[in-house]
């Protein structure tokens, strides 16, 4: 994520703090919605498309289902 952000013109140190935010947002996101285990049983495919889900609400491209 830091890249991205710094591909847009933002200074490290901003683009670092950007990506923590929305890291720990969609961490926070499979907390509320999964257990450890149920996560677990996730396959690579699964965990990938939820991420990429989670990371689309926590920025505000999409809404929450």
């Amino acid at each position: 994520m830091i890249p991205t952000y710094e591909s847009q013109g933002m200074p490290w140190s901003f683009a670092f703090s950007m990506a923590s935010q929305g890291c720990s947002c969609v961490i926070d996101k499979f907390r509320e919605n999964y257990t450890h285990d149920q996560l677990l049983s996730l396959s690579d495919e699964e965990r990938e498309e939820q991420s990429l889900y989670y990371a689309q609400v926590c920025s505000g491209i999409t809404q929450e289902l």
